[in-house]
């Protein structure tokens, strides 16, 4: 959507923007073509909520619509965009989901206001230049993605959650929060909070459109809930699962668990096809999560290309960790060698990469993290990249993103906390616990809904050894245990080496982590190489040139591990080549 402001000279935009070729394209424009709406169709049939109200207004939805009965264009939807448009007027009205997601990005200048779910877009706007933003570039070296709602972009910013924005014919835009969690009343007992839980989940997932959807299933227990409820219901939708050459821990309980309901599980094995096909991967899923990700999202440009516009929907666990158990979508930062990223971007932004970015960004006095803090800031900055590039080929769909059920979480019983601590290490071991010790069916909905149903579903391992139904499983744990020494391993930069191809050999390697980033690096050499010592990289101003040189021959040549820094350089260096974008 681009409102421009009167005597710009910007010409008509709509003929330049180009979506996916599976997409039906609509343009309007207002008879001065000050204003200009343009989007995109998957399917002809989702056009429910894509239409003219009358002559010259418009409104459409981006995201899942089953919240829609409950919004009507009034209400922020946990899961959904509400966009509505107004040519005659020349105006313009969003309103944001709950968490920020699907994001939408405005970007303003003196010649225009441009709202758009897809930052390259910007790159099809007539006149249009993008610069890169300084703290959003160090936020990628040092959190692992932009904070505060920056991009990588100066003067673009995604639209926080729970806001409504309006913009009208002088390009004036107004932006006010329309959610807040809500008081409520909190309830006597743990038993009947999870009753209320189970009873809104139930419901949410009823009202889902699985009719072209397929599940995203893993090892956790936040999809088996879904698995547990679609097994209640009688609902059968197939299923898919990535692996690396070993099957991963995810794919082989997936597997078992359709297998055992007598249903369509699918193993997407990140093969020769995959990496044949590595920059090509790591090209688009740079173009669609706006240069935040290349390399490291690449896997989920290949499950698509897999799926090959089959499913027009992609059901998961997304927000289930939050909702459930309030926990965090990532808890390490990235923290790469920032001597990589040019002295001006470093010397402006150089905020000690140690302090956690939750701790400078959490203002209670108590150091806590407040259930709004993640919600609307550590769930939508964390999660964008990856969102982005899934909602790009199919809606995301998630019982867990219900307004109902995240307000819900305001009626936990009486003088039960909260908040959870800022603490990374008391983080890490709730994390670890929760993987081989599991919930209580006292305080967990989700453990309570699968043990309710019974079954393989409620008897099989989740995570790493515990059962819903009770207990831990031997052989679970046993499981669990080795998949956890490859995550460790893995995180630690060990996965080369004997040890490791001792495991490889033992099939412990990539049960947990399925993709090897060092052995993709080796693959990519010359690619890595051709990339990062291109002239018009080091003249970017992004890079400390000679640094790169060096990063480059000290893990190629003399074996030490830098990973994270080369994986961050490609990152910026696609994401100038694909946004065209400079520094200022």
């Amino acid at each position: 959507m681009v409102m421009k402001t009167p005597g710009s000279g910007l010409e008509k935009v709509s003929h330049n923007i180009a979506f996916n070729k599976d997409h039906k394209k609509y343009s309007y424009a207002s008879e001065d073509n000050q204003m200009e709406v343009v989007f995109a169709l998957r399917k002809e049939n989702t056009a429910k909520h894509a239409q003219q109200e009358r002559p010259g207004a418009g409104r459409f939805i981006l995201g899942d619509d089953y919240e829609w009965g409950n919004s009507l264009g009034q209400n922020c939807m946990a899961n959904a965009v509400f966009i509505e448009f107004d040519l005659i007027k020349k105006s313009a009205k969003i309103i944001s989901s709950i968490v920020g997601l699907p994001a939408v990005f405005i970007h303003k200048n003196s010649d225009a206001v441009i709202i758009t779910s897809d930052i390259y877009l910007l790159t099809m706007v007539p006149g249009l230049r993008l610069f890169f933003d300084p703290a959003g570039v160090h936020d990628l070296c040092s959190v692992g993605h932009p904070v505060e709602h920056r991009t990588l972009f100066k003067d673009v910013a995604m639209i926080p959650g729970g806001h409504s924005l309006t913009v009208d014919a002088s390009g004036k835009v107004d932006i006010t929060r329309t959610w807040n969690l809500p008081q409520a009343e909190p309830l006597q007992g743990w038993h009947e909070y999870t009753d209320l839980q189970v009873e809104i989940f139930k419901d949410a997932m009823g009202k889902l459109d699985l009719t072209e959807s397929f599940l995203s299933l893993t090892a956790g227990l936040d999809t088996r809930a879904i698995l547990a409820d679609l097994v209640l219901t009688h609902r059968t939708i197939p299923a898919y699962t990535m692996t690396g050459r070993t099957l991963s821990l995810d794919a082989n309980t997936a597997r078992n668990l359709y297998k055992a309901y007598g249903l369509q599980h699918n193993i997407i094995v990140l093969n020769d096809d995959f990496h044949r096909d590595l920059p090509r991967f790591a090209h688009e899923a740079s173009r669609l999560s706006g240069g935040l990700s290349s390399l490291g999202q690449a896997h989920e440009v290949y499950l698509y290309s897999k799926i090959n516009n089959s499913m027009s929907a992609r059901l998961s666990g997304n927000l289930g960790n939050q909702i459930g158990r309030r926990g965090t979508e990532r808890i390490s930062m990235l923290n790469a060698d920032s001597t990589i990223l040019n002295e001006a971007i470093t010397g402006q932004h150089g905020r000690t990469q140690k302090d956690h970015w939750y701790n400078t960004s959490v203002k209670s006095d108590d150091g806590k993290l407040t259930y709004e803090f993640l919600l609307q800031r550590e769930i939508p900055f964390s999660s964008v990249a990856n969102y982005s590039i899934g909602n790009y080929f199919a809606i995301q769909q998630s019982p867990y993103a219900n307004s109902r059920l995240i307000e819900a979480t305001q009626r936990r019983p009486a003088g039960e906390l909260q908040t959870k601590s800022a603490s990374l290490i008391k983080m890490r071991i709730n994390d670890l616990r929760h993987r081989f010790m599991g919930e209580s069916d006292l305080q967990s909905f989700q453990v309570k809904l699968i043990k309710q149903i019974g079954g393989d579903v409620a008897s099989y391992p989740i995570n790493w050894g515990w059962r819903a139904k009770g207990g831990v499983s031997l052989k679970g744990l046993l499981y669990g245990g080795l998949t956890f020494v490859d995550a460790l391993i893995c995180s630690k930069g060990l996965d080369r080496g004997v040890v490791y191809k001792g495991l490889k050999a033992l099939h412990v390697a990539g049960l947990h982590e399925y993709r090897s980033f060092h052995e993709e690096l080796q693959f990519l050499r010359d690619y890595v190489h051709d990339m990062l010592l291109a002239d018009s990289v080091k003249g970017s101003g992004l890079f400390n040139s000679g640094r790169i040189a060096q990063t480059l021959k000290e893990h190629y040549e003399l074996k030490k591990f830098h990973h994270k820094e080369i994986s961050l350089a490609l990152d910026l260096a696609l994401a100038q080549q694909i946004f065209r974008a400079e520094m200022r």
